[in-house]
């Protein structure tokens, strides 16, 4: 719940504080969030080992996932009312009359958004307009934006002194409502963090855990043993790259969208020739509330409002339809359509243009129809851990799902960041005094390929990847089901890919200990073989080869940090700004290298002050025998599957062709 703080920082700080603010807060909120929703995410699988019955559950999970979404997208916006009704934010919004004759009086709002509260009315040291004061009741009835009702200029009201007003009137409009977002978010993130308390309270009380079993929990796998275990499940290593495209995707998308409307829609922007409305917006001055002419239909916050909505509502209506289709084509079918329809409504972006307001709300719905589909894959995780179980006799729930959460979260880092510095590249003009800036469209062009062609090719990617996915069938997952089954009873069973007689090697506690966890950490033949033939040399040319990579990974992540820090002062040039951000992910890409190697190497030192028994070496080494003989037989078995689908296909031409 305190991770919900990046969602109420404080409401105005300069640039550089904003920075250091939205960095370590981001970083906390992500490493939080992946540490309170493991056990929880970890939890629905082991409900039930019933696939249909977990589809059904994940099904209904996706609905509140829906549900929940959109009603945290809302919660800013009823934020914003909440301090518009407060009158938290009444020092910089404040009745047209009085503002009126703050602004005739020479005072101005330009430092508000920069400095906050003190800041909201501040004597303009170069006002020259003093006979403003005189004409406030025109002045409060005069539509700066429309330039009506008429107002003469005569001797003691001129056209500068009107234009001095207006600019003052709109620039306090912007400020009021860049107020009541900063309080708004502000709102929203205290009701998230509380809710997030109630719930998981709640559902910690409610449902009850699977029993342990008897004689308590075993301890814990080290971590490094555990990931690289994940990698030995097919089922779930070849759908790695597909998640991180997903990732990738996911967060280019997430990262452009507001800017595909605020840039590209530009519904500030609309003019009474391109507005599908016929609306003249005033170049954004009647996106102000403040503004007696204002028209929500001016307002990017809005049109993003209204897509968003669309998409989310889309969502809910749309995932019993995806249950149907579960149901009717089967699980594996339905999460491929799911894949290739992300990619497809994804490429729909291409087409949008300035004032395309309603075809932009209409391709967002649409992009609404694949999130409702989420839910699917869920319920092929849950498949793939049962895998893993008849692999190694042992759920890793946890495992599983940190991996493929966290996953997302690394990817994202740099796919949101590196698409706004390109953004930069193409030219892109910062806001001033909150106001987005029209932009060129160089800037427009790149927006509109990296959330259309750019997301949709890396989900195309993903949907290829994912064909490889071996567990197709309800029958294979059936035969999973025997063979976890016969595994608990210490009898063999046939492997579902590859029809091979696979035996489960178990492992005491104290084997564990003295050596097998240790020698987890190095997979593979090869290396227990050496261990077992020249155990002196091989723990040895182990250690040797540890030191090598950890010192290495070191210096690596000095090279990346020097980098970091050089390349700093280049946040501040347009066309090399996203230097410095993949400088920083590249060195926290070498900081994970450096605790990844820290581990190997110190689990090779265990090794060689306690080098674990023959026996325990030839207990080991059986048991990735066994793995590598069943992952060969997998592969043989694919083998044959592309040679009797080339013979099919060969024999179908020579048909065509007679």
């Amino acid at each position: 719940a305190v991770s919900f703080v990046p969602f109420s920082p404080p409401p105005f700080l300069t640039p550089w504080w904003l920075a250091a603010w939205f960095s370590v807060t981001y970083i906390f909120f992500f490493l939080s969030n992946t540490l309170a929703n493991i056990p929880y995410d970890a939890w629905a699988p082991e409900l039930t080992e019933d696939s249909d019955e977990r589809s059904r559950l994940f099904f209904l999970s996706g609905l509140f996932d829906g549900g929940g979404t959109l009603f945290a997208f809302g919660l800013p916006f009823a934020g914003f009312m909440a301090a518009k009704q407060s009158g938290v934010t009444g020092g910089i919004c404040m009745p047209t009359e009085d503002l009126a004759m703050m602004c005739a009086s020479g005072y101005h709002c330009g430092d508000f958004n920069a400095n906050g509260e003190g800041y909201e009315f501040v004597v303009n040291t170069t006002f020259t307009h003093s006979a403003l004061k005189l004409f406030v009741d025109e002045l409060v009835a005069y539509d700066c934006d429309m330039a009506s009702p008429a107002i003469h200029a005569g001797s003691e009201l001129t056209e500068d002194a009107i234009a001095t007003f207006c600019g003052c009137i709109n620039t306090c409009g912007q400020a009021c409502m860049g107020a009541n977002r900063a309080y708004g978010y502000m709102l929203a993130g205290v009701v998230l963090a509380l809710w997030y308390v109630f719930s998981s309270y709640n559902c910690c009380h409610a449902v009850s855990e699977r029993k342990p079993p008897p004689g308590g929990r075993p301890p814990s796998r080290p971590l490094v043993p555990s990931l690289l275990g994940t990698m030995q499940n097919p089922a779930f290593s070849v759908l790695l790259p597909a998640w991180a495209c997903d990732a990738v995707g996911t967060a280019v998308f997430m990262a452009l969208c507001p800017y595909l409307v605020l840039y590209v829609i530009a519904p500030e922007y609309q003019t009474a020739e391109d507005s599908p409305f016929g609306l003249d917006c005033k170049d954004g001055a009647r996106a102000a509330k403040t503004s007696a002419s204002y028209d929500r239909r001016c307002s990017s916050m809005n049109v993003l409002g209204a897509c968003v909505s669309a998409a989310l509502l889309t969502a809910v209506i749309t995932t019993p339809v995806w249950l149907a289709a579960l149901k009717r084509v089967g699980k594996v079918k339905s999460w491929l359509l799911w894949s290739l329809l992300m990619a497809s409504t994804n490429y729909l972006f291409v087409i949008l243009e300035k004032s395309w307001i309603r075809t932009a709300i209409l391709v967002c719905g649409l992009n609404g129809i694949p999130i409702a589909a989420k839910f699917l894959a869920d319920t092929i995780l849950a498949d793939i851990i049962d895998y893993d179980e008849f692999l190694t006799g042992s759920r890793s729930e946890a495992t599983y799902t940190m991996f493929k959460s966290f996953l997302p979260k690394v990817m994202a880092i740099p796919a949101s960041a590196l698409p706004l510095s390109i953004m930069n590249v193409a030219g892109h003009i910062p806001a001033e005094n909150g106001k987005a800036m029209y932009q060129p469209m160089s800037v427009q062009w790149s927006i509109k390929l990296m959330a259309g062609v750019m997301s949709g090719t890396i989900s195309l990617a993903a949907w290829y990847i994912k064909m490889k996915y071996p567990l197709k069938t309800a029958e294979i997952l059936q035969e999973m089901s025997k063979g976890i089954a016969l595994h608990k009873e210490g009898k063999p069973a046939k492997d579902p890919l590859s029809d091979y007689e696979y035996s489960i090697t178990n492992f005491t506690e104290e084997e564990n200990v003295a050596g097998v966890w240790s020698l987890d950490h190095f997979p593979g033949v090869k290396i227990v073989e050496d261990l077992r033939d020249n155990p002196t040399d091989a723990i040895e040319a182990l250690v040797s080869r540890s030191n090598t990579q950890f010192f290495g990974a070191i210096a690596l992540m000095v090279v990346m940090v020097v980098g970091l820090v050089a390349s700093l002062q280049l946040l501040m040039t347009h066309t090399l700004s996203f230097v410095p951000t993949i400088m920083a992910v590249l060195m926290g890409t070498s900081l994970v290298i450096v605790g990844f190697t820290y581990c190997r190497r110190k689990a090779a030192f265990a090794i060689k002050a306690s080098p674990p028994p023959h026996e325990l070496v030839e207990k080991v080494l059986r048991q990735r025998q066994a793995l590598q003989a069943l992952y060969d037989a997998q592969k043989a078995m694919r083998l044959k599957e592309q040679n009797e689908m080339a013979k099919l296909e060969e024999d179908a031409s020579l048909a065509r062709a007679h």
